[in-house]
């Protein structure tokens, strides 16, 4: 079984924030809505559109990742949708689960939603102890004695940015992922 113990409270969390994490398993996703079931996440098409999730996923307010130019483009306009209503927003910058020991690069458009709409960042950072329910590993059996860490980093505060948000966003972005290698202890670059 997996140890975990949700202890996500945090100031920051009691207003609208862009929730940001990287995604090293599937059970993060449960870990960090079970502290803060009222937030809304991103969801890949094959699990938000299936039968049994459907109704569940609308009910909830997640908002469906589409693919492609256009899909993307209509993310980031649900994701700031859902942050200008007052809605808190869980966000995976990788697109997709982290590789083992590494991370995919981090993307920079909800970064920019938050920055359009004013919305603080949460930065939250989830650890294992070992790998598990990952794609990149051919078991989908969970090991016995597995931790899973979820830590909330300090609240970001993005005022004064200026006209160009894109630039901010990726500047932002950037600075996101060197602070998780280094939470981490990843030495290598980004794999994308």
């Amino acid at each position: 079984m997996v140890d975990y113990t949700p202890e996500l409270t945090t100031p920051g969390l009691q207003q609208p924030v862009l929730v940001v994490a990287n995604h090293p398993t599937l059970l993060d996703v449960t870990a960090i809505l079970s502290a803060h079931p009222e937030m809304c996440c991103v969801v890949r098409a094959r699990t938000f559109l299936n039968p049994g999730y459907f109704l569940l996923q609308l009910c909830c307010g997640h908002v469906l990742a589409r693919g492609g130019f256009a899909g993307g483009i209509a993310v980031l306009e649900d994701i700031e949708r859902r942050l200008l209503a007052g809605h808190s927003v869980l966000v995976f910058l990788e697109g997709t689960r982290s590789p083992i020991g590494g991370l995919h690069a981090f993307r920079p458009g909800s970064i920019a939603m938050a920055l359009r709409s004013g919305t603080p960042i949460q930065p939250v950072l989830v650890d294992v102890s070992e790998p598990m329910l990952n794609p990149h590993l051919s078991s989908r059996v969970v090991p016995i004695g597995v931790k899973m860490k979820v830590e909330v980093l300090p609240l970001l505060r993005q005022e004064g940015e200026g006209a160009n948000t894109s630039v901010s966003a990726r500047r932002l972005t950037e600075q996101l992922g060197t602070m998780y290698r280094k939470h981490l202890g990843i030495t290598a670059a980004p794999n994308d």
